[in-house]
Order: C-alpha cells, then sequence, then structure tokens
C-alpha cells in the first residue's frame, strides 16, 4: 500500500488496444515522478538511450507527473512522465517507454491512451500533447506514427562550448 501522501494514484484496468487485445495492465497516474513505483524504469530508460546517443540531455525532473502501467504480477512494464505546460495548454510527455521484455506488447498504447483520459477528464485547459524524441530514434518515430500523432515541427540544437566559432578557445 503506498502512504505517500504527494502521490495521487487513479487506477483502471486498461486494454492494450489494437496491438494486443488479451493482454490487460493496471495504469496508475502518479502526481511525481521522483519516489514512484515508475522511477527506477524511467531512470533505467533514460540510461539506455544516453548511452546510445539518443538523448541529448536530460528531459525529465523529479517533480514531472507520470504513469505507469504494471502486469498483473506487479511488475512496471512501461512509464509515461509528463508534465502541464500552462504557457502553451499542452502536456508535455518528457519521457516515456516499455521495459525491454514487454515492448510490442501494447503497453505502450495503453499508457498513452490511459493519460489521454486523464488529460481529459481531468486538465480541461490542455489543448494537446507535445512530445519528441532524438532524431536517429528510428523505434520512436514509428511509435509516434502507430499512435496517430503528427509531426509538426523540427528542433535545432547549438552547444554551447568553451571555443568560439572557429574553435578557438
Amino acid at each position: 500500500m503506498d502512504h505517500r501522501p504527494s502521490h495521487r494514484r487513479l487506477e483502471s484496468d486498461c486494454p492494450t488496444g489494437r496491438l494486443m487485445s488479451e493482454a490487460r495492465w493496471t495504469i496508475t497516474h502518479e502526481a511525481q515522478l521522483a519516489g514512484s513505483d515508475g522511477e527506477p524504469l524511467a531512470m533505467a530508460l533514460a540510461a539506455d538511450l544516453a548511452s546510445r546517443g539518443l538523448l541529448r540531455s536530460q528531459t525529465h525532473n523529479w517533480d514531472d507527473r507520470i504513469t505507469v502501467a504494471t502486469s498483473a504480477d506487479g511488475r512496471i512494464v512501461g512509464v509515461i512522465c509528463w508534465r502541464l505546460n500552462k504557457w502553451n495548454r499542452a502536456a508535455f510527455i518528457s519521457l516515456g517507454g516499455t521495459a525491454p521484455t514487454f515492448r510490442r506488447q501494447g503497453a505502450y498504447r495503453a499508457l498513452f491512451e490511459a493519460l489521454v483520459s486523464e488529460i481529459r477528464a481531468n486538465h480541461a485547459e490542455v489543448e494537446h500533447i507535445d512530445s519528441g524524441h532524438h532524431i536517429d530514434n528510428a523505434a520512436s518515430a514509428a511509435m509516434h506514427k502507430a499512435l496517430g500523432r503528427k509531426l509538426d515541427s523540427l528542433g535545432y540544437s547549438f552547444p554551447i562550448s568553451r571555443t568560439d566559432l572557429e574553435g578557438r578557445p
């Protein structure tokens, strides 16, 4: 039983949708990533992306919200870390993914559908969900497309270094 007062848990038995309709996950929405049941998986996913050069910098914050999928035997299957951005009336997905042994079983679809339901029910101010991925992350691009997300912008980065544009210190 979770006795942490900073976490609000909403549990629903959510079908995984089109990919594997017979599987079911328990979906919980927690008010804070730090200390949540999904935190270890979120950190492992971030470390994996970073080790493969697919995470330029830390995108998630300790105070992001987190949506967690759990299997019937209590294993954490997947997570979506997200935050409300009032300035542009959006929810922003800062990190998401599934544990390697649960990939391609519909868990992330279930998480995303549960997040959409949570936002529709409890965050009337939100008009859209924003997210992104590293330009070389083909798996993430395919997942975004499969979930019906539309590519609407590109981002550019300019690294600040200790040298000038010609490479002089």
